[in-house]
């Protein structure tokens, strides 16, 4: 038996100041599951990082906000909730399921770091629940992600391989007909585009190397087939032109994962 439910949550400044976070836990058969990672990536300066390979305390969502306090990497964050979650089911078979929510998309963020710094700014969370292990997904890339400006958020996943999919989301309004590349998605239903400008690489490399670079008991807990597997996680300043010829600027967060 396989369960595990996986957090997201981040924060970006006006000034392109990011703080990235992940809190997982979950079983695999008899075995338990815990992971939490932070990446503070500061728009003038070096990127930090925290992983734990111990379960901590998931999020919590209450009074219009999702709270997250983790002693072990020294974080304590606010994110508003405007809206009720969304949720979407991405993939089920009899051996299993990912169900994916977005808890907090373009609202209002705080988070209080262990060195004493604050960064606010617009933040989005996200989390998934897998009945089935993420090595056996039919895929062999992934793409995802977000971007947030004053009036307008957008979301994207894509899955390549024998099962594909994909999934754009448009200030709560799911797309039909749109196009994915490198530097750009498009919108064909309401004639929307947006374009990744200005990047910045925030990680990228196997992922025995990033997500669980120093800690000890990823070897042992994660198959060989995910810690080779190789992400590029990348900030963009980012421009969202309308139908109307109207432009929103904001940023975007976004990642390729390749499955070795």
């Amino acid at each position: 038996m396989f369960r595990l439910t996986k957090w997201y949550l981040d924060c970006v400044s006006d000034a392109g100041d990011v703080v990235i976070a992940h809190c997982a836990a979950g079983r695999r058969g008899v075995l338990p599951l815990g992971y939490s990672s932070l990446l503070v990536s500061p728009n003038n300066g070096n990127a930090t990082e925290r992983r734990s390979m111990r379960r901590s305390a998931p999020p919590q969502r209450a009074d219009g906000c999702v709270n997250w306090r983790c002693n072990r990497l020294g974080i304590d964050g606010q994110w508003r909730t405007r809206d009720e979650p969304a949720t979407r089911v991405l993939y089920e078979t009899p051996e299993g399921s990912v169900v994916w929510t977005c808890h907090s998309q373009g609202d209002q963020a705080s988070i209080h770091m262990w060195d004493g710094r604050r960064v606010t700014g617009l933040g989005y969370v996200e989390e998934l629940t897998l009945s089935i292990a993420p090595w056996k997904l039919p895929l062999d890339e992934l793409i995802w992600g977000r971007f947030i400006s004053d009036s307008d958020v957008v979301t994207w996943i894509e899955w390549v391989g024998s099962h594909p999919l994909r999934l754009v989301i448009h200030n709560g309004v799911e797309q039909r007909e749109t196009t994915l590349s490198a530097g750009c998605v498009v919108s064909e239903d309401e004639g929307w585009s947006l374009t990744l400008e200005r990047a910045r690489s925030l990680r990228q490399g196997p992922l025995g190397e990033t997500a669980f670079a120093g800690t000890g008991l990823a070897k042992f807990l994660v198959p060989a087939r995910v810690r080779r597997s190789r992400e590029e996680r990348i900030l963009s300043r980012s421009k969202l032109r309308r139908a109307d010829e109207s432009t929103g600027w904001g940023w975007s967060i976004h990642e390729r994962i390749r499955w070795e």
